[in-house]
């Protein structure tokens, strides 16, 4: 069963295919060019970090497959996905014309939007919400009421570039709370790429305390009620905006720019765009606000600020370098 990390990453390669093979045909039927022009819409690979890239890779073809025969793929425009293994790569393919739509985290857009020149449009809205707010979790039965309690206990953290939020705000609490350094303050810290292990791990006694999404413990107490019989929160985090869909500065073409936004906020409205949806779990996309980036650009100074007065240990600064003043 995927998780619905990788519900929310199909909702950014299933809408963004949707809208371009939608509004290819439409742009056809009203330019009697015969020129073929290409899309390539990228993503960045820490978004499937909970899936295995080829299984993602597999669902990418078959979904692509059948949304152009859904809708008559038009020879007016080609369209092609490909996903970056970080940011290096990605930047040597901003000058291609091709390049047009990024999807990425929010980690990834606010280290890198001031030297790509990043256009962020759309956010994406799972079960009614566009932010992630991450959960310290423990067995009720423990009696921990706050996280000072944990001096000496084991705890769970989620790996990789997509979970930077989660590590950032256990740092920034911690520094709160006079403990500059994790690996003294715990006797020990397991880093998992899935929220279920660390959940299960918590369940069955082998951790003591773990950092999830609030979506990710919702998935698992739905699953098994006794997870939300037997663990419980003693810290919540701010709600953060997870990710975004950038237009890139060589996507310049105003009428295929107009065409994909307009499409891609109505693609609930189409018939075969529900019941992708309808099957993904996911509600829709919405048009992004600078202001959904305030609170992770405040967790980001926090983080500075303590990193500079010493409270977070230095050796902590390389997750979180190139940060936005």
């Amino acid at each position: 069963m995927y998780k619905k990390t990788f519900r929310i990453v199909f909702n950014f390669l299933i809408i963004i295919a949707l809208s371009f093979t939608h509004f290819s045909a439409r742009a056809q039927s009203n330019n009697s060019s015969s020129l073929k022009r290409t899309y390539t819409v990228g993503y960045m690979k820490n978004l499937f970090n909970q899936v295995d890239l080829n299984d993602a890779k597999a669902a990418i073809i078959v979904w692509l497959d059948e949304l152009v025969k859904t809708y008559h793929f038009s020879a007016g425009y080609s369209l092609k996905v490909k996903i970056y293994d970080d940011f290096k790569e990605l930047n040597k393919e901003m000058t291609q014309d091709s390049l047009a739509i990024v999807a990425m985290n929010t980690t990834d857009y606010l280290k890198n939007y001031e030297k790509t020149g990043l256009d962020p449009v759309l956010v994406p809205s799972a079960e009614g919400d566009i932010f992630a707010q991450y959960y310290m979790l423990v067995r009720k039965d423990d009696s921990y009421k706050n996280i000072n309690d944990l001096k000496g206990t084991s705890i769970g953290i989620l790996s990789g570039t997509n979970q930077a939020a989660s590590t950032c705000w256990l740092d920034v609490t911690l520094a709160k709370n006079n403990i500059p350094d994790k690996t003294k303050f715990f006797k020990k810290i397991i880093s998992e790429n899935k929220e279920s292990q660390l959940i299960l791990n918590l369940f069955f006694g082998q951790l003591d305390a773990c950092i999830v999404s609030k979506g990710g413990f919702s998935v698992m107490k739905e699953l098994n009620p006794q997870v939300g019989e037997k663990l419980i929160s003693i810290e919540i985090s701010p709600k953060y905006l997870w990710g975004v869909v950038c237009f890139t500065k060589t996507f310049v073409n105003p009428g295929d720019r107009d065409l994909f936004y307009t499409h891609a906020l109505k693609i609930q409205e189409l018939i075969s765009g529900k019941q992708v949806l309808s099957l993904i779990k996911v509600d829709k996309l919405q048009t992004f606000k600078y202001d959904y980036l305030n609170s992770f650009k405040d967790l980001l100074k926090e983080y500075t600020y303590f990193l500079k007065t010493k409270r977070i240990n230095s050796y902590d600064q390389n997750q979180y370098n190139n940060r936005p003043n």
